[in-house]
């Protein structure tokens, strides 16, 4: 029964003028797991750089139940603003990624990061937006609803304003 609230990551991981790790990070087994309403923001970002990590990271079998990652904002992050896996039943709903011109790294703002050791059914992403380039999620099975990626004018008006 964790709880992770309105924090603001700034500058984390940054090598050389580049984010090229995890901003927040969650290994283990863990049931009862909220993340809102936090910013994380870097200068650039690698692929390597990732913003919401809940993932397994050590050497024996790791899940994550009852996991809700909502609220967040991440700016300029690389591969993922919610990097997850092994999170059966797992919810990621209103959260923000933005991507600036000339960053380096693609996003996808809820990404299956590489292997699950606990199998990802039941997972929902819903009313999220990406701001420029990249993508929602690639996290196979999810549920999706009103989930938008916006680009051109529209990813600094509406939901993307700032």
């Amino acid at each position: 029964r964790n709880t992770i609230r309105g924090n603001r990551f700034l500058n984390n991981s940054v090598v050389g003028g580049l984010c090229r790790g995890g901003n927040y990070t969650v290994h283990g087994n863990i049931d009862g797991l909220l993340i809102e309403n936090n910013t994380i923001e870097v200068p650039a970002a690698d692929w390597s750089c990732g913003g919401i990590n809940v993932t397994a990271g050590y050497d024996y079998t790791e899940s994550f139940r009852n996991v809700v990652v909502r609220g967040n904002t991440g700016d300029n992050l690389g591969q993922c603003l919610v990097c997850i896996n092994s999170a059966p039943g797992a919810v990621i709903e209103g959260n923000r990624a933005f991507t600036r011109s000339g960053n380096p790294a693609p996003l996808t703002l809820a990404n299956g990061f590489m292997s699950n050791e606990t199998p990802m059914s039941g997972v929902t992403v819903r009313d999220n937006t990406v701001c420029g380039q990249g993508s929602i999620t690639n996290i196979g099975g999810a549920s999706q609803s009103g989930n938008s990626l916006r680009t051109g004018t529209e990813a600094t008006t509406g939901a993307c304003a700032r």
